[in-house]
């Protein structure tokens, strides 16, 4: 099947989703079933364009999976741990340089991450690349309600525009038990 596809990474949390589904998840496969259908929830009915789970990855069980056959994904990968979803979001939305990113996900210092983010600004206006000096402001722009760089309000997620990441979440309940489900927006 063909289609035009738009695809979203979308930031939750585990407590959200055992409230949802009324279950303690003692395995990533139960979590990852439940947090699909949870995202699928949150996102609401779409006839047209239709909606895809891609794939999931958790932080807890520090791994993830590829779900679907037809789609592809931009950031979760097949056995790959939480650190390398969350590089990989870092490195194609916000053009953030992998070291940036390991040493904020190594010791997550917001202060230092927006320090290191506004050196990487200046060198990239400095070289005239300003697109890659947009993308590292936009990797800021929700980072103190989000607690991660390069997810944005929930409120602004359509189905349309770019490849994207968004915090579905209620509030930030921190490290340990975050979830990221890669949906696609399918146009046939």
């Amino acid at each position: 099947m063909g289609g035009y596809c738009i695809n979203k990474a979308l930031l939750l949390d585990e407590r959200e989703i055992e409230e949802y589904a009324d279950w303690q998840f003692d395995s990533f496969e139960e979590l990852w079933e439940a947090a699909a259908e949870f995202a699928g929830d949150r996102l609401g009915n779409w006839d047209n364009p239709w909606v895809e789970t891609i794939g999931c990855t958790s932080e807890r069980f520090n791994t993830s999976e590829f779900i679907s056959c037809e789609k592809h994904s931009l950031w979760v990968e097949q056995d790959r741990d939480w650190t390398e979803t969350l590089t990989n979001i870092f490195k194609s939305l916000g053009s953030v340089e992998h070291q940036i990113a390991a040493r904020f996900l190594n010791n997550p210092d917001q202060d230092r991450l927006i320090q290191d983010i506004t050196a990487q600004i200046e060198s990239a206006i400095h070289q005239e690349n300003f697109c890659n000096a947009r993308a590292l402001v936009t990797a800021l722009e929700n980072l103190r309600l989000a607690g991660l760089p390069c997810f944005r309000n929930a409120y602004q997620l359509t189905s349309g525009g770019n490849d994207d990441a968004y915090d579905l979440r209620n509030k930030d309940w921190g490290a340990g038990r975050r979830v990221i489900v890669e949906i696609a927006f399918v146009w046939e």
